[in-house]
Parts: C-alpha cells; sequence; structure tokens
C-alpha cells in the first residue's frame, strides 16, 4: 500500500475463516486495528468496489455509484454512523435488498412484490425475503429456480455412487491416460510441496460415498403461498 498498489478484497480466502465477502471486510477491519489502525472504513469498502472494478478495466460500468454505471447495489438498514462504517458493521439481519443492473435479486418480502412468478420466499436472520435467480436465455440452466437448485444438488449429492456408476465409463478427467500429474497445495504445505503424482482415471461407483448438502448458512427455505 505504501508503494500505491492498487489492493482488493476477495471472498474465497479459506485461512481467515471468512465464507462471504462482507466477513473479508470485517476481518480486514480487524487486521488494521490490530495495525495501528491503516486502513479507514472507506479504503476497506473501496477495495471491494471501485478498486477492483478499476483493477480490471470495468470502471466505466461499475465499481462506484455513478450516472451511467450499472446499478448493483446493496441496500442495508442504517445505524445513524458514517456509511461506510454501517456496511463493515451489517450482518444479514440488516440486509433490505440487493439489485443487479437494476433488476431486484434479493429483497425484503414486505418491499417486493410477491406475486412475480420468479421470486421465491426464503428467510434470512429470522426475516422473509424473496429472492430471484432465473435467467430467461439459453443457457442450460436458464430459469433455474432455488428451489430446483438446491432439490438437484441435494438428490445429485445422495446418489453420488448411482450418478458415478451411470457416468464415470464415460468420463476420463484430465486428459489422456498416458499423463501423470503431480498435486500441489499452496496453503497446507510449505513452499507449495508436491504431493504423491497420479494418472488420469475414470471414476466408478466404488470410488465415492453419498454426501448431504449443506443448508445455506443463516437462512432456510420455506414455501411461498403460492406453491
Amino acid at each position: 500500500m505504501e508503494a500505491g498498489v492498487p489492493i482488493a478484497l476477495g471472498a474465497d480466502w479459506a485461512p481467515s475463516g471468512s465464507k462471504n465477502l462482507l466477513g473479508e471486510m470485517k476481518i480486514a477491519r480487524l487486521v488494521s486495528q490490530h495495525e495501528h489502525g491503516f486502513l479507514s472504513d472507506r479504503a476497506i469498502v473501496e477495495m471491494v468496489t471501485c478498486v477492483p472494478a478499476k483493477m480490471i478495466g470495468w470502471q466505466s460500468w461499475l465499481g462506484s455509484l455513478e450516472v451511467g454505471r450499472k446499478a448493483d447495489l446493496v441496500a442495508i438498514a442504517g445505524k445513524n454512523t458514517p456509511p461506510y462504517t454501517d456496511l463493515i458493521d451489517a450482518t444479514e439481519a440488516d440486509l433490505i435488498a440487493v439489485l443487479i443492473d437494476g433488476r431486484p435479486r434479493l429483497g425484503r418480502a414486505d418491499i417486493l412484490d410477491p406475486r412475480d412468478p420468479k421470486m421465491e420466499l426464503v428467510r434470512v436472520a429470522s426475516t422473509d425475503f424473496l429472492i430471484d435467480l432465473t435467467e430467461p436465455n439459453d443457457d442450460p440452466l436458464a430459469g433455474l429456480r432455488l428451489d430446483t437448485a438446491i432439490a438437484k444438488l441435494t438428490y445429485g449429492l445422495k446418489h453420488l455412487p448411482d450418478l458415478a456408476a451411470k457416468f464415470g465409463a464415460h468420463v476420463q478427467y484430465l486428459g489422456p491416460s498416458t499423463e501423470r500429474y503431480m498435486l500441489v497445495l499452496d496453503m497446507d504445505e510449505a513452499n507449495g510441496a508436491a504431493k504423491e503424482a497420479f494418472a488420469p482415471a475414470t471414476i466408478s461407483r466404488g470410488d465415492v460415498d453419498p454426501m448431504e448438502l449443506e443448508p445455506l448458512r443463516q437462512s432456510t427455505t420455506v414455501s411461498s403461498s403460492r406453491d
């Protein structure tokens, strides 16, 4: 930072223990406080908005609230503190709405129209929300609702051995079987030490065990009245 290198925060960082970007912002502030407050709350918010947008050349479309930008917005309940502090202090209970390109994708049930067929009812932090994940395009997942996605994943994980027996013989992973590969873990071993070499192989029924899909963290899906 002293050298002027732009720094962004990402959500995929297991050592911090966080599983989402809001958690990473909270951890960044804790680190800053431990190091005598070298980051302001505004700087931390910029590390997940305008800074990464500029780093990848998207600053003309998103990363800031300006005319002409994509309306990607997160609305939270304020607490009469500076807005950047409000955001980092927020929890799921403070969430009001999420808009992507101006389209409401998640919002409290009392501010969105429950009659919209794309909307599904979910409960987050003891509050009813409506969520819309559908995409009307030619993608194989087009039109997939949250409840359908959960059902498909639940079934797939529960029946992994059967699915492996059905499809495994037709799928060969990581290329030709004559090649060998080394598995390198970037955090578990010093200097990314290589693990045992292995050759690609097809997967069979006995190679996998059934698994259970964990519920959405901090939320529980419920049925809506129109279902």
